[in-house]
């Protein structure tokens, strides 16, 4: 035989050696990172089947979660950046890498083969097919850690007591008539907070205004909550505030203001979120960060932490964000009503409307469309029936809150 058949001989034999061990190790990971994901997903299923929700709050919300939680969200709250979208990064980097790695190494390996079997050696086939297979074991692995993590320090909140439970709120019973006054009554708020504001002569507020630098207002939030009554708060009032993402400009290419992450306690908001929004998404995503899951309660609570504040911009965009909440569950049920409490609001804040709706329209791409539904899912998947549609479900939280504080009748 040649030298040739020989040196092909040898580099099959390594490359056999190599993605044989590969194929162990990474195999290994995948098996011990698969049985910790089925018993974190059997952890989940049985609070959520078995156990009743006051339960699972009183044992997991207010005693594990808070143990876990609030340790780790003090330890990255004295890093000025956020781990959880450096981490993002560092995954997203070390995907194509071994991507690439993976698609040359397979390349490779037919290469191989063909030049053996060409030679009158035949190997095995699936030789071919071992950096896929070792590529699609690491992936297993990195996923079945994400689900392990995320469900023990935060996801079985979403099958613990709604709020409603825990203020013994009748969240779903209220009428249109109840509605159409809400909305009046949010209507004058929202008017009345919009003109104390710092304004430019165009009527715009004026970002550059020191009072509300993102930075100031996120300050400005954790102050605000530690004034929140425990009615509506956490254990723990001292968590640190958020953090403004780097990538802020990709968050608004697919409409995300804010983000928390299970898999580490940091409460990331979109610095570019227009100002009259960005208040209430601060405290939204600090919500997040003390236990409230869903979606409609995280609002609710962002919305009473802003009324906390002594800023008059938190003010407005508590007002702003219920009114426009209010006003397009009113559209559904009563146009008349609708266009005659908008004729009526401060000229600025049907301006800032406009301006919101301006700003995001600017990105309205497939990616946002691909991005709403995948949150659509994971809401779905979380024991959170409707949905993206969730979010709006605060108009039922605030109409049961003015009716049992006697605010509307």
């Amino acid at each position: 035989m040649s030298d040739k058949l020989l040196t092909s001989k040898e580099k099959y034999a390594y490359y056999e050696y190599i993605y044989k061990r590969k194929l162990h190790r990474s195999a290994t990971w995948a098996s011990l990172s698969s049985f910790a994901g089925v018993f974190a997903l059997s952890i989940y299923l049985l609070c959520h089947l078995c156990f009743s929700d006051k339960a699972v709050s009183s044992v997991y919300t207010d005693k594990i979660f808070y143990f876990i939680n609030y340790p780790l969200a003090k330890l990255f709250g004295y890093i000025p950046f956020s781990v959880a979208e450096l981490l993002l990064y560092v995954f997203i980097i070390c995907t194509v890498v071994f991507l690439f790695k993976t698609i040359y190494a397979t390349i490779e390996a037919i290469i191989l083969f063909f030049r053996m079997k060409k030679q009158g050696y035949y190997p095995e086939r699936r030789s071919m097919l071992r950096p896929a297979g070792n590529l699609g074991l690491r992936f297993v692995s990195v996923f079945c850690i994400i689900v392990t993590v995320f469900i023990f320090f935060g996801g079985i909140n979403y099958t613990g007591m709604t709020f409603s439970e825990k203020a013994e709120y009748t969240a779903n019973n209220y009428t249109v008539e109840q509605l159409r006054q809400f909305c009046y009554i949010m209507g004058k708020n929202v008017s009345e907070t919009r003109q104390a504001l710092e304004t430019k002569i165009d009527g715009s507020i004026d970002e550059a205004y020191s009072e509300y630098n993102p930075y100031k207002l996120a300050a400005e939030a954790k102050k605000a909550y530690n004034l929140l009554p425990q009615k509506y708060n956490s254990s723990y009032t001292d968590y640190p505030t958020v953090k403004f993402a780097y990538s802020s400009i990709v968050m608004s290419n697919i409409h995300i203001t804010g983000i928390y992450p299970y898999i580490l306690p940091e409460a990331i908001v979109n610095i570019h979120t227009p100002i009259m929004s960005l208040p209430h998404t601060i405290c939204h995503e600090m919500a997040h960060q003390r236990g409230f899951a869903r979606e409609d309660e995280a609002n609710f609570i962002a919305y009473m932490a802003c009324l906390q504040s002594d800023n008059p911009i938190f003010a407005y965009s508590a007002y702003y964000t219920a009114f426009s909440y209010a006003m397009d569950e009113l559209r559904y049920y009563d146009t008349k009503t609708w266009t005659a409490i908008m004729d009526s609001v401060d000229k600025n804040v049907k301006k800032d409307i406009s301006r919101e709706n301006a700003y995001w329209s600017q990105f309205e791409t497939l990616s946002h469309e691909f991005t709403s539904g995948v949150n659509d899912t994971y809401l779905s998947v979380m024991n959170v029936e409707d949905g993206v549609k969730n979010y709006g479900k605060v108009v039922e939280l605030l109409l049961a809150e003015a009716i049992q504080s006697g605010v509307i009748k």
